[in-house]
């Protein structure tokens, strides 16, 4: 199989912010499934992927070009295989993200601003895009709650919006994603949802 890796990622890209995000995470003391350095990569190539030409599901867009990368395992099972969660374990996985969340708050690149900054539909922002899948919902007492909920952010929460911390999120910090080990919070997988919010 033909490798690319002569061409490079844009830096407005969700890999390049993921590859910024690996290696940010470990200065905090925090673990991630970071990824592993190609040992051939060339000075002026991305040393944490490769592109190649792979076959996929669709037979009419097979074989597409698709960036390769290869994480490090972190030990441990997901936060939603163990039986029962303690107040004590919950807590911790919440300063777990908040440790996160201070680790991503410094993480900038100058020279590109608007890194991070693509639609997103698990954006809180986007929340009313939720409506254009409300004919999805077959029973009609749910999809008028629905659609009363989502007024209400409407109204309540997204005039005063811009008064609220944004910034890069893992953004999808939920129980699948907490890695846990020895009955304490270990790590946290999964970042491609990572936006600015």
């Amino acid at each position: 199989m033909e490798t690319l890796s002569h061409i490079k990622q844009p830096r407005n890209s969700v890999i390049h912010l993921q590859n910024m995000i690996f290696q940010q995470l470990p200065k905090f003391n925090l673990t991630s499934n970071v990824p592993q350095k190609r040992k051939n990569a060339k000075e002026n190539e991305d040393p944490y992927v490769s592109l190649h030409y792979l076959p996929v599901v669709s037979s009419d867009h097979s074989p597409r070009l698709l960036v390769v990368r290869l994480l490090k395992w972190v030990e441990g099972v997901p936060m939603s295989s163990m039986a029962s969660l303690s107040p004590k374990v919950l807590a911790e996985a919440g300063m777990y993200l908040g440790k996160t969340c201070v680790a991503l708050d410094q993480l900038h690149d100058e020279s590109n601003p608007e890194l991070g900054e693509w639609f997103h539909a698990w954006d809180g922002k986007q929340t009313k895009e939720v409506r254009n899948f409300l004919s999805c919902i077959e029973d009609s007492a749910r999809r008028e709650m629905i659609d009363q909920i989502i007024k209400q952010f409407e109204e309540q929460v997204l005039p005063d919006s811009s008064y609220f911390r944004t910034g890069i999120l893992q953004a999808d910090f939920n129980d699948a994603n907490i890695i846990m080990k020895d009955g304490k919070v270990h790590g946290v997988i999964d970042f491609g949802d990572t936006c600015k919010r």
